[in-house]
């Protein structure tokens, strides 16, 4: 997709640079956000060692134009646009050398959403270190079903909540997505705040610790410093 405009805006970079990079987490904001958020909300939270976090900026602040429970050809093209320009990150770092099992997918609200629906579609034909998916879930209008395949994410962490009564993004939403990436076999931890705040919570964080020490390239030495 030449002309995506989301591609079309800089990413910025945080955490570990060149040989120290041993796992690359493509961190994708919320609507109406820009970098600097999630970087202050999330990355600033998660100082692990050989962690570098790379954060595209989404063409106007938005990843796509309506609800995440809209049908999705109300969220078209911009909805492709989005995916494409994940894809593109995800190939550039496995060209640098760090697997897609070394890709972390993570996003917060319309970001989250976004993860979480790129790492469904991707289910079978590439496995994710993990998914990390702050008040979000995937997209689909209400009566959406999903299948997945038992094995297609097997073992991967994937870390999901919110509060249960975000104005945006329904409980029983995010739910049926833990329901969904389980059934496929992922290894799935949520937490869920009681009331309507839509922010990041700190047992978030200290669950997408956990599941960044889970991940493979890290050695024991590494998971001794990652440990809360």
């Amino acid at each position: 997709m030449s002309h995506n405009p989301h591609l079309q805006k800089p990413t910025q970079r945080f955490g570990a640079t060149g040989e120290s990079v041993r796992v690359a987490i493509i961190a994708l904001h919320g609507r109406t956000h820009d970098p600097s958020v999630i970087r202050r909300d999330v990355v600033d939270h998660l100082r692990i060692p050989g962690v570098t976090y790379e954060v595209p900026a989404a063409a106007s602040r938005v990843w796509y134009p309506t609800s995440f429970l809209a049908p999705f050809e109300d969220n078209e093209p911009d909805l492709s646009y989005a995916i494409d320009c994940i894809d593109t990150l995800s190939n550039a770092w496995v060209e640098r050398g760090v697997e897609r099992s070394a890709q972390v997918i993570l996003g917060f609200s319309q970001g989250a959403c976004l993860a979480c629906e790129y790492v469904y579609r991707r289910a079978g034909a590439a496995r994710f270190g993990a998914l990390i998916a702050f008040t979000g879930g995937l997209l689909g209008p209400p009566g959406t079903t999903w299948e997945v395949d038992p094995g297609a994410f097997s073992g991967m962490p994937v870390v999901l909540g919110g509060s249960t009564e975000d104005p945006w993004v329904p409980y029983d939403r995010m739910q049926e997505t833990a329901r969904v990436f389980g059934a496929g076999g992922a290894s799935v931890e949520s937490y869920y705040r009681t009331g309507d705040d839509h922010r990041v919570y700190a047992p978030q964080l200290r669950l997408a610790r956990d599941a960044l020490a889970q991940l493979p390239v890290f050695a024991e030495r590494h998971r001794e410093r990652i440990a809360l």
